[in-house]
């Protein structure tokens, strides 16, 4: 069997044609969408790449992993995926774009193989003779002589394909991280720009931030969506390779993000802010060997945690990750909305750099609640200071105290109802039980040792270019 979790940075659910999105962003990845099955309810732990994707390959909330910050990085004590498929006979192949999946934050654990493609002599030299010549476009990256590109889908299949052909035979696990939809906000080709002009221009983190005009939103959602067309076309490129070489029925093809991206919905643009719906609701489709199931649209509230244990299970090899659940059961009900394997979701987190409090997102079918429960208690030496800059919102939100929506009636997040004081406090007390249940875990596994983080040259400069290091 060949299984594929591809992950697509900062990809969220909405702008999928698959999800409902009006103008047809996905073409590919809607055609898996149709032979897979389709979770219209996913959502992430976090909202930033390390803490996501830490979740993401050891099926625990970030406050069992424990990485939260910039100088954290993943435990080699939790039982992880590509570990637990390597125990049993799997080969395990890891290729990333992303600094923040690396060995340097403790990724490759359980890979046989793990590929950093902006470390690649060949892919630095591509990228030199393609996008050095640019002056404006290198500047704006904040490449010098020194360089780091950003690698592409393009670049990740040229990477891939050679491994496939060489363990088409084997049973197969690949992780393959791309950063197509992640900021810098540029065509990593003009010839498939299909919703804007093409022009040399990059736009980073930074500027991101300060571009709330409703023309400048316009142009970033429109370079969005190229970045989305782009990566599905490459996508593209590895299904048809599949099924050119007989491989595409006997694969397990998982596809998904690891946070979403926000367009000033509640204030803000870029992601690891607050987990409002468009930070943590994430696309997730699974196309099972021979399609099984394919057509299939599942409602149900389904999380990252639970894509390790169902690929286990799906494996025949149980599920022996420490929490989320095999989201098989639901495909065994014909609606998939009748079986519940989860009654909420639950996303986690702090800002990346220096000391903040955490914040968490409880969600229901029903209900949303967000809060920081640190800084609700007091306990916060920055309680003022913080409290100003994670209430910052159009709609007048603030987290001096907990926020309820009504998300059912309310999917934008619009109108706090904290004034349900009864609902609120039954929230908030499900919130400390979860909390104390994953501390519990995490001391068990883990201990409290403190893991020390030591970034390589080439990792550090390629963070620097995507605005994770000043």
């Amino acid at each position: 069997m060949i299984i594929l979790l591809y992950v697509m940075d900062s990809l969220r659910a909405d702008f999928l044609s698959c999800y409902g999105y009006a103008r047809d962003t996905s073409p590919n990845i809607d055609k898996l969408a149709a032979d897979g099955v389709l979770f219209r309810n996913a959502f992430a732990h976090s909202t930033w790449t390390r803490l996501s994707g830490a979740s993401l390959l050891s099926s625990t909330y970030p406050s069992v992993h424990g990485v939260n910050t910039m100088k954290d990085s993943m435990p080699d004590t939790i039982p992880i995926l590509p570990a637990a498929l390597k125990e049993n006979g799997f080969k395990t192949i890891g290729i990333s774009s992303m600094g923040n999946i690396s060995p340097a934050f403790g990724f490759a654990r359980g890979f046989d193989d793990f590929v950093e493609l902006y470390k690649q002599r060949t892919l630095i030299e591509k990228r030199v003779k393609s996008e050095v010549s640019n002056a404006s476009l290198q500047t704006a990256l904040g490449l010098d002589a020194d360089f780091i590109p950003l690698a592409t889908s393009e670049d990740a299949n040229d990477c891939l394909f050679p491994l496939l052909w060489e363990n088409r035979h084997r049973n197969l696990f690949i992780l393959v991280w791309s950063i197509d939809t992640h900021d810098p906000y540029f065509h990593r080709d003009p010839n498939l720009a299909k919703f804007c002009e093409p022009s040399g221009e990059a736009i980073t983190g930074s500027v991101v931030t300060k571009m709330l005009r409703q023309d400048e939103l316009d142009r970033l959602r429109a370079l969005y969506e190229d970045m989305i067309y782009f990566n599905d076309y490459h996508l593209g490129l590895l299904m048809r390779k599949l099924r050119d070489w007989g491989l595409f029925n006997q694969s397990l093809f998982v596809l998904t993000s690891d946070h979403g991206e926000a367009f000033c919905e509640h204030g803000v643009n870029s992601h690891a802010g607050l987990p409002f719906d468009e930070q943590i609701k994430v696309p997730l489709i699974i196309k099972f060997p021979e399609s099984a199931y394919s057509g299939r649209r599942i409602d149900t509230l389904v999380q990252h945690i639970d894509i390790g244990n169902t690929i286990l299970e799906y494996a025949g090899l149980g599920e022996a990750l420490l929490q989320g659940k095999s989201m098989l059961p639901l495909l065994s009900d014909e609606t998939g909305d009748e079986t519940f394997i989860n009654q909420f979701s639950f996303s986690e987190g702090q800002y990346p750099y220096g000391t903040s409090p955490r914040f968490v997102a409880l969600r229901t079918k029903e209900y949303k609640y967000i809060g920081c429960p640190d800084l609700h208690r007091g306990k916060s030496p920055l309680r003022r200071f913080l409290s100003k800059i994670l209430s910052r919102s159009k709609h007048g939100h603030t987290l001096e105290k907990p926020l309820l929506f009504a998300i059912a009636k309310d999917p934008k997040e619009l109108k706090n109802i904290s004034g349900d004081k009864k609902r609120k406090k039954h929230f908030g007390t499900l919130v400390d039980e979860i909390l104390e249940g994953n501390r519990k875990i995490s001391e068990n596994y883990m201990g409290k040792e403190e893991r020390s983080v030591k970034i390589d040259e080439a990792t550090a400069k390629q963070l620097k270019a995507l605005g994770y290091i000043d």
